[in-house]
């Protein structure tokens, strides 16, 4: 079964504000994203609070995506601290218990969906992605044990590549030792 977005969940656009004091609020940027699927966990305050951002605070779940750029990644938000997205982001708000946000994340970010939101966005230096185009987007509802399923694999398959990226990184790095050595012995 598939279903529009748009029926799935509220998107609303991201908020602009400049960093000021006092610093209460967790601003959101796209620099904020770890490997397209999770945001930091390290984000700190940088914005006041005040009531234009109470309607912009993010809640555990909401999904936010890139919506500028050559790319559209997307990371649900599971922060426990006030939090606001920049305008670098949509931000969609799942309205039913039949959708994981982590596996709407998951769908968002395979490689055919970005193909496909890539084509749909509009501009010329820099692709700009339309809320209507998420909001007619057709995602496929597994069963909640299925979602779960798929977001498990592809989190331990999202881990083991940062695995083999610091084993990579930590063979070179001995590799240049053991040569590093062969060199001063035979000096």
């Amino acid at each position: 079964m598939k279903i529009k977005l748009g029926e799935l969940a509220a998107l609303s656009t991201g908020y602009y504000t400049k960093p000021a004091q006092p610093e209460e609020v967790v601003y959101v940027q796209g620099r904020d994203l770890v490997q397209s699927v999770v945001l930091k966990d390290d984000l700190s305050p940088s914005v006041p609070m005040d009531d234009r951002l109470t309607k912009h605070l993010l809640k555990s779940g909401d999904v936010l995506i890139s919506s500028k750029g050559s790319s559209f990644p997307c990371a649900v938000w599971r922060g426990t601290v006030k939090a606001v997205a920049s305008t670098q982001f949509l931000v969609i708000d799942l309205n039913t218990q039949n959708l994981i946000p982590e596996f709407l994340v998951w769908y968002l970010n395979t490689d055919e969906l970005q193909l496909y939101l890539q084509r749909n966005a509009r501009g010329s230096s820099m692709l700009s992605l339309n809320k209507s185009v998420l909001e007619e987007l057709e995602i496929p509802i597994p069963t909640i044990q299925i979602q779960e399923s798929i977001v498990n694999y592809y989190m331990l398959s999202m881990k083991e590549n940062e695995l083999q990226q610091k084993l990579a990184a930590l063979k070179q790095n001995f590799t240049e030792k053991q040569l590093l050595n062969l060199v001063d012995n035979h000096e």
